[in-house]
Parts: C-alpha cells; sequence; structure tokens
C-alpha cells in the first residue's frame, strides 16, 4: 500500500503465489469476469513475454484514470504469481515524471 503525507491511498497490491499456471490462469479469467459485471468495465487482456517466462494480464482505466491490474506471472516455468494491484492516476503521474526526469 502506498499512502501520501495527507493519508491518502495511492496503491494497493495483493499477491498470491499458486501451484501451476493454469489454476492461476483460471482464478484470473473468473475474477476478472467478475470485476467486469461489477465496475460495468471491459479489461484488456495481454501476453507480454518477459525474462524467465510471461505476464497474462487484465487491466483498465477507470473514469477517473485509476489504473488496475490483474495479472498471472510465469517465471522459469517452476513459479507463478497472481498479482492484483490499484495505483492512482496521481501516482502514475509521479512516476512517469520521475522516470522521465532521469536518476
Amino acid at each position: 500500500m502506498t499512502i501520501d503525507i495527507n493519508n491518502i491511498i495511492h496503491s494497493i497490491e495483493g499477491l498470491e503465489e499458486y501451484a501451476n499456471l493454469n489454476r492461476c490462469q483460471e482464478f484470473l479469467e473468473n475474477l476478472s469476469s467478475s470485476l467486469e459485471e461489477k465496475y460495468e468495465s471491459d479489461f484488456e487482456y495481454n501476453e507480454i513475454p518477459v525474462p524467465n517466462g510471461k505476464t497474462y494480464r487484465h487491466d483498465f482505466f477507470n473514469s477517473s484514470d485509476d489504473y488496475f491490474a490483474i495479472q498471472c506471472n510465469e517465471e522459469d516455468d517452476v513459479t507463478t504469481v497472481m498479482l492484483i494491484y490499484l495505483e492512482s492516476e496521481d501516482l502514475l503521474e509521479a512516476r512517469n515524471e520521475f522516470y522521465e526526469a532521469g536518476l
């Protein structure tokens, strides 16, 4: 969880390990469908190659431009992790400004 000096929450993240990719993806599909219905939104689905694995992600921006994502990360064909996270527009902008400014 990321909280600013005014106690405003800007991000929440959850993580869970799964025994295999199939189980993680099954839960990912069920959860994304439920959330699409509840929040009347359409998740975008992407499969993203990463070093030593692949990310399977459902994500969307809500009407306030906050970012919500649920994903299964497969690493080395051994570890499968589900991540769920929400990030505020303010946090996304601050992160972009940081990277655009350089280190």
